[in-house]
């Protein structure tokens, strides 16, 4: 429950940052069209889309009226290859201290099964008698490229870097987002609970203030990191811990996110076109036949990196067997 939530929660941001033409254009006549969002998770079964509509804003405050943008009623279905599914639909109630209740209507399917690889088709019939409709090629899974990849951290008693390379039948096509993580367990009477802590790939002083900096997706099919980072990052679990001797680090685990050509054409257009060129107007990018969102899909792969246990001791912590 508290998994999906999150999700819906993120397609909802999701949904009111695309924008539509006929909302940015204040002096030409309004037209109602219609917005559906829908990202699949190849490693679930439950997935959730949802459908809004546009509608004329006063005073140029296009949220304050959001919640009327849901449509409720409609027909979803997504196609895999000779088989239909209806996604059924539901209400999630959000609540937060600054804002009464929010009831966001979404439509959800617990047992879409075996999507990787697969093309896929959704379909949604409004009561309006529109049709909304798209496709996604959900992406496979990744093939670590042990040739060019290190087995252990560090790889050798000197080494200032250490690397992980992976193989894929769309290279150049699709983004990868890697995030590495650390997997600890900390003791409290007895009781061993699994924490993570993500490694940054370096960090950044901004007004006097050190932050953290992951790498961002992109086309590379390899990541390398700074062996100093990760061992700062080790230290830093070490003295967070209320107890160093009960903190124990098993390994490090890298998640690799496959991004479909449509979620990847998406952070493109809008990610690249930010930090590379002054915009004065919003990209609009959507794959949705007869209206506007996306319906996109990936894949996460976790590749898991030994730490040498000898290296863990010399730091002072003690390796999670």
């Amino acid at each position: 429950m508290r998994n999906y939530k999150k999700y819906l929660i993120f397609i909802t941001i999701f949904l009111l940052s695309v924008s539509c033409d006929e909302e940015l254009l204040i002096e030409s006549e309004f037209r109602e069209a219609y917005v559906l969002n829908c990202v699949l998770d190849a490693n679930s079964n439950y997935q959730i889309a949802t459908i809004t509509r546009t509608y004329e804003t006063r005073d140029n405050y296009p949220l304050e009226n959001y919640v009327d943008r849901f449509v409720s009623d409609a027909e979803v279905y997504i196609i895999k290859g000779q088989k239909k599914f209806q996604l059924m639909d539901s209400i999630l109630t959000l609540t937060t201290e600054s804002s009464p209740s929010v009831k966001i209507p979404f439509y959800y399917i617990k047992n879409l099964n075996n999507i990787i690889g697969n093309e896929l088709q959704i379909i949604a019939v409004l009561p309006s008698g529109d049709t909304l409709k798209s496709y996604t090629s959900v992406p496979t899974m990744i093939l670590i490229d042990y040739s060019d990849t290190d087995k252990i951290i560090p790889p050798s008693e000197n080494a200032k870097n250490f690397k992980v390379s992976w193989n894929t039948n769309e290279v150049g096509e699709l983004y990868f987002d890697p995030r590495l993580k650390i997997l600890y367990y900390t003791e409290e009477n007895g009781v061993l609970t699994e924490q993570f802590k993500d490694v940054p790939i370096k960090y950044e002083n901004i007004g006097g203030i050190k932050l953290a900096r992951y790498r961002l997706p992109s086309y590379s099919t390899s990541i390398v990191f700074s062996v100093e980072l990760f061992r700062n990052t080790l230290q830093e679990i070490a003295n967070e811990a209320t107890d160093k001797s009960k903190c124990y680090v098993a390994n490090a685990i890298l998640e690799i996110y496959t991004f479909d050509k449509y979620l990847t054409s998406y952070y493109v257009g809008t990610h690249l076109m930010e930090r590379f060129s002054i915009r004065l107007d919003e990209v609009d990018y959507y794959n949705i036949d007869g209206g506007f969102g996306i319906f996109g899909s990936f894949i996460k792969d976790n590749h898991i990196i030994a730490i040498d246990p000898r290296y863990l001791k010399s730091l002072g912590i003690e390796p999670f067997y």
